[in-house]
């Protein structure tokens, strides 16, 4: 519990209800915060051999917004599943995230390979924005400035290219940093 900074009380209870199944103690673990914990639980195991079997750790890959707040309300998040929950990335989830297969050998009575040779998943598309970064980064500071000069609660700023009609920026405020999800 000290290690995930968990109160040891509300851990065991968690850990403790009757017909449970998998408990996730925690996630989204800094580097040094993960080694920490697997250092716990391999001590654990050490001291109490049984909880080889009932305890583990996993890693998941996690989606970085080189942008950090920029944009951010544009291009959205991805949730813990791997969907879009917001902006582009839930609008376009299905040409992003293209297909899965599960791969099954299958045999024949003699043991020879009759499953097709070419099975792949397909990549999800990419996709392309008119979003200028420089011309982003003005508009966000220029909101920041506003929001400053007035004290206003909100503020939206959409910068569109006349002659294609394609957005160039859109800022908004309040605003937050879609790499730090406990922000959000």
């Amino acid at each position: 519990a000290p290690v995930l900074g968990q109160d040891r009380a509300d851990l065991f209870s968690r850990i403790s209800r009757p017909g449970r199944r998998d408990v996730r103690l925690a996630r989204g673990l800094t580097p040094a915060e993960s080694d920490a914990a697997r250092a716990a639980v391999r001590s654990l195991i050490e001291q109490r051999p049984g909880l080889r079997w009932a305890t583990w750790t996993s890693s998941e890959s996690r989606r970085f917004y080189p942008g950090r707040g920029e944009a951010a309300a544009l291009v959205g998040l991805v949730g813990h599943g791997g969907a879009g929950v917001a902006g582009l990335e839930r609008t376009m989830d299905d040409r992003l995230r293209g297909e899965t297969y599960k791969y099954v050998l299958w045999r024949d009575r003699k043991g020879r390979r009759i499953t097709p040779e070419n099975i792949r998943a397909e990549s999800g598309q990419s996709v392309v924005v008119t979003i200028d970064r420089g011309i982003q980064h003005a508009a966000e500071v220029a909101l920041d400035d506003a929001m400053e000069r007035t004290g206003a609660a909100s503020a939206l700023a959409v910068v569109v290219d006349v002659a294609t009609g394609g957005l160039v920026a859109v800022a908004n405020r309040p605003n937050q940093n879609p790499n730090d999800s406990a922000g959000i």
